[in-house]
């Protein structure tokens, strides 16, 4: 007859034997170890400093001091010593240090998986995962949180199926291909590509864009003439007009925006005139200054500038002190109008 038992290895009476206590003792001592297994933690490779009888730990690969040679053995600390478990596959422990369960299999403590996981409702080998609920919820641990959707091959498809009453009706993803797709369907069979994103950024509208029951505007009908019937724009939604030292540009909302390069004589002190690009309507004008230059005449700063508007179809400018003349380029300003043609 063995001394051992045939699994957990405890330590058997035999026939005759003295002393009896001691083998039944020793059997119910590791029975203690082992069952309802819960360990502080299982990323120590060397023991702690100050154990307490009855600690128990998964020990870490790379064991070095007193577990050296005990790779992924239970450690339990039987008040005086360390006493070492060797696992068999199938067992299970409650790691304290993480909150969960692990298994032993293949030589190592792993986290538990399953092949199939129903919540609720039934899960099978197409769905793996199957969730019956109102509601789910993901959330952070900390900070971020990334749901990722895998799939093996750009030919494959990696998406989101929303269905209504087991009927597709919406589908967005990678779907044979590696653009972002957000296609619709009438009836669960036949579906159209609403919009799709290349991976360089490109996005495409394949069919008809209307934006409040009015057709969008694209690259045909951004630029050109604008135009306003009864306050509704009827024709481009941006108007530029080039010119040496000027530029205007209309948009389809009826406003404009007028800026001219002026050189400015930093000599005089009565106002100065400079012919807006284009005709504004109403007194409504809005205007600012600015530098082209790196650096800018003194006479120029800001807070010598006294007068600064726009009237009679004329930019005007009046400096408080007026200066020397020092260089051409240092002596011009950009003046921007703001206002409306229309």
């Amino acid at each position: 007859m063995s001394d051992l038992s045939l699994l957990l290895s405890l330590p058997l009476m035999q026939a005759a034997q003295a002393q009896k206590h001691i083998t039944h003792n020793e059997a119910l001592r590791l029975l203690d170890m082992i069952v309802q297994l819960s360990v502080t933690s299982r990323t120590l490779t060397s023991p702690p400093e100050r154990p307490q009888a009855g600690n128990r730990y998964i020990i870490a690969n790379g064991a070095t001091g007193g577990w050296a040679g005990h790779d992924q053995h239970l450690a339990v600390h039987d008040g005086t010593a360390w006493v070492f478990v060797t696992p068999l596959p199938g067992w299970r422990a409650f790691v304290q240090e993480e909150g969960q369960t692990v298994t032993f299999a293949n030589n190592a403590w792993t986290n538990p998986q399953a092949a199939t996981l129903g919540v609720n409702t039934g899960a099978d080998t197409l769905n793996r995962l199957s969730v019956r609920s109102a509601a789910t919820l993901l959330t952070h641990e900390g900070t971020d949180h990334r749901l990722k959707v895998n799939k093996a091959a750009s030919g494959n498809t990696a998406s989101l199926l929303f269905q209504s009453n087991w009927s597709g009706r919406a589908e967005m993803g990678l779907m044979g291909n590696d653009a972002f797709a957000i296609k619709v369907s009438p009836d669960g069979g036949t579906f159209q590509t609403a919009l799709e994103a290349a991976n360089d950024g490109t996005v495409r509208v394949p069919q008809a864009l209307q934006i409040r029951g009015y057709g969008a505007y694209h690259a045909g009908n951004i630029l050109g003439t604008v135009a306003l019937s009864g306050g509704t724009p009827t024709g481009a939604v941006i108007q530029t007009t080039e010119a040496t030292d000027s530029r205007t540009v209309r948009f389809a909302d009826g406003t404009q925006i007028c800026t001219r390069l002026c050189a400015v004589d930093v000599a005089r002190s009565d106002a100065q005139t400079f012919a807006l690009p284009a005709t504004f309507i109403g007194t409504n004008i809005a205007v600012t200054l600015s530098h082209p230059a790196a650096t800018a005449h003194a006479r120029l700063a800001l807070g010598n500038i006294a007068a600064l508007g726009a009237a009679n179809g004329a930019f005007f400018l009046r400096l408080l002190q007026t200066g020397t003349s020092v260089s051409a380029a240092a002596e011009k300003v950009i003046l921007t109008a703001t206002g409306r043609w229309a």
